[in-house]
Parts: C-alpha cells; sequence; structure tokens
C-alpha cells in the first residue's frame, strides 16, 4: 500500500543533487547557491549526526552551535537534545543505501515514513526561513533520500543526478588525503554499478531528474548550467557571471561535503577532464565500470 502525505503550506523549494560520491556534488552546490534566492545547506541527510549532535564547523568558520544561521535554524525544530539520535538513525535508516531497497517494495513502516516527513518538512522550512530564501539545495547524494524527497514534494522538488566516469571515480577513491579512507578497486565498482542502477530507477519513478556528468561541468560549464536553469526553471544567470568574470564564490553554511567547504573564496576554471592511463590491474575493473554505465543509460 502507497501511503502520501502532504508538504507543509510554506514548504520551500528544493534542488536535490543526487549521485556517486566524489563526483563533484559540493562544487555544483556552490555553483548554484551563490545567488540571493538560494539557501546552500549541504548534505542535509547528515545535519543532526554532523551538527546537531556532532557540533561540526560549518562552512562559515564557526562551529554549528555558534553559527548564527543554524542555531536560528535549531531553534525552529520541535525535537528535544534527547531525540537528536534517534532522528539521526531514522535518516541514516531510510536515506542511505542499505534503505533503497526497502523504499522500492514500500517496506518502510508508515510510522517511521511519517517521522521522516514531519523532520524534513520543519528542516527545509527551517532553512527557507531563517534565510529568507524560497529554494533550498541539499547535496546529500543518496537515491533513497531523492525518491522520499520526491514523495514529498512531488514538482516542487527537482532532481539533479550528477555522476563521474569510471576513470574519474576510480582515481578518486583512491587518493588518501581526502576526508573519507579510500576503496578498494573491487569496492569501488559495486559501489558505482549499484548507485547508478538506483538513480536510474528514480528517473524511472519519478520521471524528474535532470542528469549531468562531472566531466561535462568542468568542460562545458555555461551549456551545464543552462541545462539546469531549463530542468528547474530557476535562473542561475550571477552563477554564469561569476565563472565568466573569474569572480570567487562563497560556500554558504554547509556542515556536510567535501574540504572545498572550507575555503572562504572559490573560483571555478573550466577545463577538458584528461584521465590517466588506468594501471593494468585496473582495465579489467574499468571495463566492466564502463559497460554498466552504457547498460544503464549514463554514456
Amino acid at each position: 500500500m502507497v501511503v502520501s502525505f502532504s508538504a507543509r503550506s510554506d514548504s520551500p523549494r528544493v534542488l536535490y543533487i543526487m549521485g556517486t560520491g566524489r563526483s563533484g556534488t559540493t562544487v555544483l552546490e556552490i555553483l548554484l547557491s551563490d545567488d540571493d534566492k538560494i539557501c546552500s545547506v549541504g548534505e542535509l541527510t547528515h545535519i543532526f549526526q554532523d551538527g546537531f549532535v556532532g557540533d561540526q564547523i560549518c562552512a562559515c568558520g564557526a562551529s554549528f552551535s555558534r553559527c548564527e544561521f543554524w542555531k536560528r535554524v535549531q531553534q525552529r525544530i520541535s525535537y528535544p537534545t534527547s531525540q537528536l539520535l534517534q532522528v539521526s538513525d531514522l535518516l541514516h535508516t531510510i536515506d542511505w543505501h542499505s534503505g533503497f531497497l526497502k523504499l522500492i517494495f514500500h517496506a518502510v513502516p508508515v510510522e517511521k515514513i511519517r517521522l521522516y516527513n514531519n523532520i524534513n518538512n520543519e528542516l527545509y522550512a527551517a532553512c527557507a526561513a531563517v534565510s529568507g530564501k524560497r529554494i533550498v539545495i541539499d547535496s546529500s547524494k543518496y537515491p533513497a533520500r531523492a525518491l522520499m524527497l520526491n514523495r514529498l514534494y512531488g514538482a516542487a522538488v527537482k532532481i539533479i543526478c550528477l555522476t563521474r566516469s569510471p576513470e574519474g571515480m576510480l582515481a578518486s577513491f583512491q587518493k588518501t588525503e581526502v576526508e573519507q579512507p579510500p576503496k578498494k578497486p573491487l569496492a569501488v565498482l559495486l559501489y558505482y554499478v549499484y548507485v547508478l542502477l538506483c538513480c536510474r530507477l528514480v528517473a524511472i519513478f519519478t520521471k524528474n531528474v535532470h542528469f549531468i556528468s562531472f566531466e561535462e561541468l568542468s568542460a562545458f560549464p555555461f551549456k551545464t548550467i543552462k541545462g539546469i536553469e531549463n530542468f528547474t526553471g530557476v535562473s542561475f544567470e550571477e552563477s554564469r557571471k561569476r565563472i565568466e568574470e573569474d569572480r570567487p564564490f562563497t560556500p554558504g553554511h554547509i556542515i556536510t561535503g567535501n574540504r572545498l567547504k572550507n575555503s572562504r573564496a572559490i573560483y571555478f576554471q573550466k577545463k577538458k577532464t584528461i584521465e590517466k592511463e588506468p594501471q593494468y590491474k585496473h582495465k579489467i575493473l574499468l571495463f566492466l565500470m564502463k559497460t554498466s554505465q552504457k547498460m544503464l543509460g549514463f554514456s
């Protein structure tokens, strides 16, 4: 049985960035959010864990508890401190990759879905009210969250799917100087195929997904942003001007995102991504990744 729920009357529009890790979701969010109508908040699926409980550093330089924006958001959230860990666990259970199949087969209890919707209604409405902006960008990436937001907000949410080439994905997950530990090559293959499959299913079920790639964004930012404008109905003229005039972007109030969020001024330089020749031992792996990518319609 499918249970429908309504969003709050004061709910903002949501731009949700879905896709694989290490694909540039934080970069895309920052590019789109430097505008007086856009509220940039990073990966909201992690906000209770990393912000409310973990008190991590905001992109503005202050800790979550000292950031003026997040302090005012917190005042609008009705869940007491004693329940924050449970709220964080609920978002983890529903949003993260392990929960996707449960959502597809409607195996999540109605009570949990109702609570999940209430939490997100409060969260998005609070971010919009405090910022004074009607569009919130959430770069949480998880396909399951995209599915839930589409069920909750319908046409008021627009889903942008950002992916990366197999070569770029494999190389990125081998890096050691980033927040997360490297993944073993086989784990990268399984992760890549699974996430692409989930993203494709979201597109089939919602018919509300715009696809772009990291490589397209890097080489053709104006064309890519224009495509997002056509899909969302939102003008990002200021973003295009900043790139053209080589003016810096600012990261807003991102709590969870890659280390780029710690930069006070971010410059975007368009460039064609040149992938290095893969190691011989990775060639079979890349062949399987490319084959899966093509079969799922991402190339």
